[in-house]
């Protein structure tokens, strides 16, 4: 870690319900007065999970048991009267069950986490309330050939197992073709729980009564702002740090990054490997999703190299 970075770590404790603990900023503190995670700086030579679990245990009396990363981010503060510029290096971790040495101060409250509002908080958790609100495994269809019935039979065992995002693609398909399939199978997706991502062209009308529009790498790259038609979050799909840092500079919610591993539906690109994918999803400023080559049992591996988590096609589609 670069000298004047300040290596940050924090606890998102999240209960059976839903409900996440957060506490308020003493108004002397930097960003006084917003909510907060609990958390803090890591001693100098300390591991960020080590510092995550210390802070957690002084801060709020709980001892964490069961965690994993749930996103590493950078940001930057500009100086203001609190104090000089802060280049922050936030390690996050998502903890869901502890023990508890004493029950945490009258500062501390348990919220939905579905409620949390960005604005209520530091501008660096902005991120971190993304990573919160997304699942960890994201499906992406190969195509979209067949009825509205015979392509959620297709899809079953993964929607029963659990999945929760799925991008509906088929780049074979001309506008017109995706609008009219993608539109009948928005609702039935919905309705059983399902967000749905449409990866196609900004101005089809799909994209307004979709949850999140999914930029391809070419349209990322062509886009100068955020198309209007979105209601809901945007996403986009990258391959390098000028796509990542494009993204972020648009404001995008969140990216996937590919190909992680070999993948035969993109047999001639060449694979980022595990240690490029956390070196590029480290520095990104939005939550990351490892594409290309995926197994179920890489879901750890992606959580630990600073990934949300997984995404593929061939990975859950049941055909």
């Amino acid at each position: 870690m670069p000298d004047d970075e300040i290596a940050i770590a924090l606890a998102v404790v999240r209960n059976s319900a839903g409900q996440v603990l957060v506490g308020r900023r003493h108004r002397q503190q930097h960003q006084g007065g917003l909510l907060e995670f609990p958390g803090g700086k890591a001693e100098p030579g300390e591991a960020a999970e080590t510092a995550m679990l210390r802070e957690l245990h002084e801060e709020t009396g709980l001892v964490g048991l069961e965690y994993r990363p749930l996103i590493t981010l950078p940001h930057r503060y500009a100086a203001d009267s609190t104090g000089g510029e802060r280049l922050l290096r936030i390690s996050v971790y998502l903890v869901t069950r502890w023990q508890m040495d004493q029950p945490p101060g009258s500062q501390w409250q348990w919220l939905d986490s579905q409620g949390l509002e960005p604005q209520h908080f530091p501008a660096a958790n902005a991120a971190i309330l993304r990573a919160l609100r997304l699942p960890d495994r994201l499906m992406v269809t190969a195509d979209l050939a067949g009825s509205v019935k015979s392509l959620l039979r297709r899809w079953q065992r993964a929607l029963e197992s659990g999945v929760k995002l799925i991008c509906l693609r088929d780049p074979g398909l001309s506008d017109g073709e995706f609008q009219r399939i993608a539109t009948q199978l928005l609702l039935p997706l919905q309705e059983g729980g399902c967000q749905v991502m449409v990866n196609c062209a900004a101005d089809l009308p799909v994209v307004e009564c979709a949850d999140v529009l999914h930029l391809n790498s070419k349209r990322l790259m062509e886009a100068r702002e955020r198309p209007p038609t979105i209601k809901g979050w945007w996403s986009a799909a990258c391959h390098d740090r000028q796509q990542l840092d494009h993204a972020a500079n648009l404001g995008v919610d969140f990216v996937t990054l590919s190909p992680v591993a070999a993948t035969g539906t993109h047999p001639t690109a060449t694979p980022l490997g595990w240690r490029q994918f956390g070196d590029l999803a480290g520095s990104a400023t939005v939550p990351v999703y490892a594409l290309g080559g995926m197994s179920v049992g890489d879901l750890p591996q992606a959580w630990h190299c600073g990934g949300q988590g997984i995404a593929g096609i061939s990975l859950f589609e049941d055909r």
